[in-house]
């Protein structure tokens, strides 16, 4: 339960600043920890599953656990990690980290 100290805290910030706290109170809401190999496609940018299947028996992929025998999750912090290094580039023909 809040204490008055931090209702009024609350009441004496602007629509603007309230609508942000919204967002994200609720955005940490519904965040999941990780994702399932299709929720994992579809976060790195609508790739095909059997792209993750590649990776995940060659190597090169995002980093994954098995939740149980064959319950595969992707940590979001792991696909964050894995967007930004394979995403940033310099130019165009600035080669991707796995060439």
């Amino acid at each position: 339960m809040k204490t008055k100290r931090e209702v009024r805290s609350v009441k004496k910030l602007s629509r603007i600043e309230l609508d942000e706290v919204r967002v994200r109170e609720a955005a940490a809401a519904v965040t999941p920890v990780a994702l399932d190999e299709f929720e994992a496609a579809r976060y790195l940018g609508n790739m095909k599953v059997s792209t993750l299947r590649t990776w995940r028996s060659r190597g090169g992929g995002p980093k994954f656990y098995y939740a149980g025998v064959k319950l595969v999750r992707y940590p979001v912090r792991e696909l964050d990690a894995f967007l930004e290094l394979r995403g940033l580039r310099e130019s165009t023909s600035t080669p991707s980290p796995a060439a």
